[in-house]
């Protein structure tokens, strides 16, 4: 299970090492983003504008990934 890249929050298990890197990045991506929306109801009002901006510049960065 990798936990970052980098400096970067991640959580995605890398069950076919033979698959598409990209397909991993895209899964890795749509994991991450969905686990911020549920994150973004569990805290409700207390969600900065700062995390929220370092969530959406991490996402950027795991968009953006070569491959």
């Amino acid at each position: 299970m990798v936990r970052s890249v980098g400096n970067l929050p991640v959580l995605f298990n890398l069950l076919d090492l033979s698959g598409s890197i990209k397909a991993c990045k895209n899964a890795a991506l749509k994991f991450d983003e969905l686990k911020f929306e549920q994150y973004k109801l569990v805290v409700g009002a207390r969600l900065t504008d700062d995390v929220n901006q370092h969530m959406q510049n991490c996402l950027e960065k795991i968009k953006i990934l070569e491959h």
